[in-house]
């Protein structure tokens, strides 16, 4: 795991790849009537690691401020916390009206992680009217911060990678909320995450000014990744579909 700078004065890592815990924790205290829910679809594992740090981004909400989650994930789990309703499945498009079935619409934290065709699914749970007051979603930083691209919804694929060939950029998915009511908040400090919030369910006077739009860091990778994606057999004949 790289190591983290922290900017933001807020920032807490607890079972994050970075400083989600303490962003997620200073949105939620400035909700105005929160409903200690949350979903999360990427759950990851609730065993820590040998570094002591685990990769569910609600684990904080659950574990320290009481809330319940609904979680969804590939991965078998050892272990759950007793305010976790955990289901293990292939979360695709397609799935996305089944699954909605399976928690309240009304959640204060929504964060999803599944490092493919992220955006496919939360496009689908948002037109079936699904509006959480706080969203955690991932970036792929090689995107960079100026193009608009997502990894498409290809059935049967296993040329997705956690690494490299996944998810959504930070432009993609910034035009897509903002169009459709909420505001952009800030990035995490490693760029990994996004978060944005329905400005009607929060108190924005308790929110900070202090935030991140993008970082000097991954401002440069975009060249390298097209060029990544075309030496690939499976990626290079889906350039039209990934930057739209």
């Amino acid at each position: 795991m790289e190591e983290m700078k922290f900017r933001l004065p807020y920032s807490e890592r607890h079972h994050c790849q970075s400083d989600e815990d303490g962003i997620i924790l200073h949105l939620v205290k400035a909700l105005k009537e929160p409903t200690k829910k949350c979903v999360e679809i990427g759950w990851g594992s609730d065993v820590k690691s040998p570094t002591g740090i685990s990769i569910n981004c609600t684990q904080n909400l659950v574990q320290n401020h009481k809330y319940h989650c609904t979680a969804f994930d590939m991965k078998r789990q050892l272990k759950l916390h007793k305010n976790v309703t955990f289901h293990r499945g292939r979360i695709t498009p397609n799935k996305c009206k089944e699954i909605i079935q399976l928690f309240d619409k009304d959640v204060d934290v929504f964060s999803l992680d599944i490092d493919s065709y992220d955006y496919e699914v939360m496009t689908n749970l948002i037109n079936l009217n699904f509006r959480p007051s706080i969203i955690c979603a991932e970036i792929n930083r090689k995107f960079s911060y100026d193009t608009v691209g997502s990894f498409p919804y290809i059935e049967d694929c296993n040329h997705y990678s956690k690494t490299i060939f996944h998810g959504v950029s930070y432009k993609k998915y910034r035009e897509y909320f903002e169009s459709i009511g909420y505001k952009f908040f800030s990035i995490s400090s490693n760029s990994v995450n996004i978060f944005f919030y329905d400005p009607s369910r929060i108190n924005e006077s308790l929110l900070s000014a202090e935030r991140l739009e993008t970082n000097d860091s991954y401002a440069d990778l975009l060249d390298g990744f097209k060029q990544r994606m075309l030496e690939h057999e499976f990626w290079k004949d889906y350039q039209n579909d990934i930057f739209k």
